[in-house]
């Protein structure tokens, strides 16, 4: 499965969790997390850090302010700077096209964190 794909299906995760369960941007973060954990968990090469990138990029571009104080956003953004980090380790040299928009999405949750010092 491609970012584009994990991401289209983190989307629909996210909308069913705010208009059918009623949740906050907030709350849909976990409700995704634990959704689309075996994504997350994946062992497949890129689709982890795709399915990390997806669950971030939906709230930042939504405007989500995070709660640095949470133990669960102090966690999951570590797992993603720690996911994220291997990725730059191994070089973005052969990434695909579908591979250079996870990695602007990615670029664009790095520097959201960062505002909220959670990197």
């Amino acid at each position: 499965m491609n970012y584009l794909e994990i991401r289209s299906e983190m989307e629909m995760v996210f909308k069913r969790g705010i208009s059918e369960r009623g949740l906050t941007l907030y709350q849909a973060l976990g409700y995704a997390y634990d959704e689309m954990d075996h994504y997350l968990q994946s062992k497949a090469e890129g689709v982890s850090l795709a399915a990390y990138v997806s669950l971030f990029i939906i709230p930042v571009r939504a405007g989500l302010k995070f709660i640095t104080e949470d133990p669960f956003t102090q966690d999951v953004s570590s797992e993603f700077v720690e996911v994220y980090s291997c990725l730059q380790a191994e070089g973005f040299s052969q990434l695909n096209e579908d591979g250079l928009v996870m990695l602007v999405d990615a670029s664009e949750v790095i520097d959201c964190l960062d505002k909220f010092g959670l990197v």
